[in-house]
């Protein structure tokens, strides 16, 4: 497990939401935020390539029709909030400007466009709309889990997507010391690569309940020392860089069993 949490090392080249602006960026400037956020929220069941092509779609529409082109200026979106732009639920998709735009950017798939309109009146309620700076806050304050719930009310967010966003932002702000054992079931995302990685390295079968993988895979972390979140970004990157051979390969050589008794 130690070997698979090193690989962590390389996550940031190719697994990273972080925005090209940068980490304090991204704390300081909502509209940076909310990239960044879309750089998870947009990861989910799909090849990752076609998330982030729905994902730069997205934005692209949304400063266009919600801002100058280059981002979405504050106001505006709280007009659209006004003018029922965000509310899908009440209204049809057709008389949807905002919606439409993001249809007609590339954005084909509902739950992303309904997604991406919920995230936008989920911001609007956060201090200074900045969703990162939201959520660091709420974690330096020991509500990491409270984060976790709220962020499901957007719609399309699940706890793989909750959790993938609370694990970068407990990793690029360097949060780990403010969380408890308790608080890494909500930032450890089990996706197709760490599931296959976890059941290769017999740490559960895979027919498992979501929260019993999580239990397992967090209690083989602490007996093995081994950091929960470096432990995830490895796993994920040696499925997505190396695909079932590199799995294998690795998982060979370290093995729980193995693990336990280093």
């Amino acid at each position: 497990m130690q070997r698979i949490a090193a690989l962590s090392e390389h996550f940031p080249d190719v697994g990273s939401p972080a925005p090209e602006e940068g980490s304090e960026a991204a704390r300081e400037d909502w509209w940076i935020a909310l990239k960044f956020w879309f750089g998870c929220s947009f990861m989910r069941g799909r090849r990752d390539a076609l998330s982030v092509r729905f994902m730069e779609a997205a934005v692209e529409a949304t400063a266009k029709i919600l801002g100058d082109g280059e981002r979405t200026e504050p106001d505006r979106v709280k007009q659209a909030a006004r003018d029922g732009w965000l509310n899908w639920r009440q209204t049809a998709h057709t008389t949807q400007p905002f919606l439409s735009a993001l249809a007609n950017n590339g954005v084909n798939n509902s739950m992303d466009r309904k997604m991406v309109a919920d995230s936008l009146a989920f911001v609007i309620d956060l201090p200074e709309l900045n969703i990162v700076a939201w959520a660091i806050s709420e974690i330096e304050q020991g509500r990491l889990r409270l984060v976790f719930y709220r962020l499901q009310r957007i719609h399309g967010v699940a706890e793989k997507l909750a959790s993938l966003f609370l694990k970068e932002v407990v990793h690029t702000y360097d949060l780990g010391a403010r969380c408890t054992a308790a608080d890494y079931q909500y930032v450890f995302p089990i996706d197709t690569w760490v599931e296959t990685v976890c059941i290769r390295l017999g740490l559960f079968e895979g027919d498992e309940s979501l929260e019993e993988k999580t239990f397992r895979a967090l209690a083989a972390c602490e007996l093995c020392n081994v950091d929960p979140i470096r432990f995830n970004q490895g796993a994920w990157y040696l499925g997505y860089a190396r695909g079932d051979q590199g799995i294998d390969s690795v998982c060979a050589l370290d093995s729980f069993e193995q693990a336990k008794g280093e």
